[in-house]
């Protein structure tokens, strides 16, 4: 759009590249160790502040890469929000606007410094500040009682392994290399020199035809393939996803893995790790997601604004069930919601009214 293009051109990024990320507050303030067992931040940074933008040595590009993973991009994207309010008019038409703004510098950070970290801790800090700008910017252009606000995260994230191990508990990190091996051992007998394996994507084994056929015809195979992966230290349980019509799915992993299922797309045979595990080397990302259990499932979902009721409410609720709550609030009727409208949270069980001689409702 053309307001975006004249947005960049009087706001480059490369105004923000020579000043640092150093920390919000003094180190006594945030919690934990700076630079713990396991941080990996990225090659153009250190483990501790201040993080250079832009410095001799760095590779073309990668300022900008140490941009995006900062809190200067969050920053940015507020101001562009801002910018869009206002030149598309949101919240001032005759219909329902709806702005999607999706913040990603806190999943990069958290990858390479992981949810402990002095850097996921100040920048959330920032977040916070960035989301009162918008919150203000939306008052003063469509006024405090005419827009709702959803916020949530697509995924939480894992602890970082080392330090878990630290603290005594049982973690680390499965090599795809230890996952092959087993493989290995048990398929070759029957294929001989051929490689069963086509490819080993952190939980996901994806295996040849010629693999495929060994083990459908042989219950004998299948069976000693899934207990030597299930003995791969940190491997919690393996599944064929081709006997998913006869899983339990009263099992907690299993019934995760039942959901996540896609064809054409999820792997041959599905591994999950057991808690604070991650799959992957030690030179891996520090931390990481796609685990079954709830540091990484369990998000926050935020509303506020028109038509909702402030309190806190702790009954299980999804990220599925914002786009049915939205939509009664605007009084637009979904016919097969994946979610369930949140009424707890709302002001009233009815479809909040039109105002006389006007066809606006909230902008979400």
């Amino acid at each position: 759009m053309p307001f975006i293009e004249s947005f960049v051109k009087a706001h480059p990024i490369e105004s923000d590249l020579g000043t640092p990320w150093t920390p919000k507050q003094p180190a006594s303030f945030y919690l934990y160790a700076d630079a713990a067992d396991g941080e990996r931040p990225p090659s153009f940074w250190t483990a501790t502040f201040p993080h250079e933008l832009q410095r001799e040595g760095m590779k073309p590009g990668q300022s900008y890469g140490a941009w995006e993973a900062s809190p200067f991009s969050d920053a940015y994207l507020e101001r562009l929000a801002e910018a869009a309010i206002d030149a598309l008019g949101l919240g001032k038409g005759p219909g329902t606007d709806v702005l999607g703004i999706s913040f990603s510098a806190l999943d990069l950070v958290g990858h390479d410094f992981g949810p402990q970290s002095h850097e996921v801790q100040d920048l959330l800090l920032r977040f916070d500040e960035a989301l009162g700008s918008l919150f203000a910017a939306l008052d003063r252009s469509v006024g405090s009682a005419r827009y709702v606000v959803a916020l949530t995260s697509d995924h939480g994230t894992s602890p970082i392994p080392e330090q878990m191990t630290a603290e005594g508990l049982s973690a680390g990190r499965i090599p795809i290399s230890a996952i092959t091996e087993r493989i290995l051992e048990t398929l070759r007998p029957a294929l001989g020199k051929a490689n069963p394996i086509a490819c080993v994507t952190s939980g996901q084994v994806y295996l040849t035809a010629e693999a495929q056929a060994v083990i459908t015809g042989d219950q004998r195979v299948r069976d000693a393939l899934l207990r030597r992966l299930e003995q791969v230290p940190g491997v919690a349980r393996a599944l064929l996803t081709d006997e998913r019509g006869r899983w339990d799915t009263s099992d907690a992993l299993a019934r995760a893995v039942a959901y996540t299922y896609f064809p054409d797309r999820t792997g041959d045979v599905v591994l999950i790790q057991r808690p604070y595990w991650l799959f992957g080397s030690a030179g891996g990302l520090a931390a990481s997601h796609g685990t079954p259990y709830r540091y990484d499932t369990w998000v926050p979902l935020f509303l506020y604004g028109a038509g909702i009721k402030p309190g806190r409410y702790v009954q299980a609720v999804s990220p599925a069930d914002l786009a049915p709550t939205l939509a009664w609030l605007c009084a637009v009727t979904l016919p097969h919601p994946d979610g369930r409208p949140l009424f707890e949270a709302t002001t009233t069980v009815e479809p909040p009214a039109t105002p006389r001689g006007t066809d606006r409702r909230p902008t979400p």
